[in-house]
């Protein structure tokens, strides 16, 4: 008697079991979470640029030689005059803190450091920027060639109130 209890116990827990598996399948896995963003203004105005070249290559050079100017245009496509600068990262090399930056039109005497340069730009302008890789004061010995050597320039533009 005492095992027919026994197996109607067992039965009435796997069946307790099994009903809160399902349970747990339809109705906990149908009430699963997810996260929604926004991002909320309480002005008409935002910040935007874009860059019209993702790469630029300054070709071979030697120590003493300048590379011929490269020229970028960056717009402002946003609603508010921007503060703009450009800062090296991801450089393996100190070689691409020689990059000299202008406006262009200007003159050549206006080159100013990369992490050094910055200029305003009127929302709905763009301004074309020439680059220089200048190595004719580059300080240190360059004993073997650098081939492939990149550096990722990051153009910052900060909204003028």
């Amino acid at each position: 008697m005492k095992s027919i209890y026994f197996v109607w116990g067992g039965l009435f827990i796997l069946m307790i079991g099994l009903v809160l598996f399902v349970f747990n399948i339809i109705f906990v896995r149908a009430g699963n979470t997810f996260t929604v963003e926004a991002n909320i203004s309480a002005s008409d105005t935002y910040t935007a640029i874009d860059v019209d070249k993702g790469a630029i290559n300054f070709g071979k050079l030697k120590k003493g030689e300048a590379s011929d100017y490269q020229t970028i245009t960056i717009n402002n496509t946003g609603t508010s005059n921007v503060f703009i600068t450009l800062e090296l990262q991801n450089y393996s090399q100190n070689i691409f803190n020689y990059i000299y930056v202008r406006k262009s039109p200007g003159s050549d005497s206006d080159y100013v450091r990369i992490g050094q340069f910055n200029f305003t730009l009127s929302r709905n302008d763009a301004q074309a920027l020439r680059l220089v890789l200048n190595l004719t004061n580059y300080p240190s010995p360059i004993y073997q060639d650098i081939n492939g050597h990149r550096a990722n320039v990051l153009t910052r533009a900060m909204p003028l109130i």
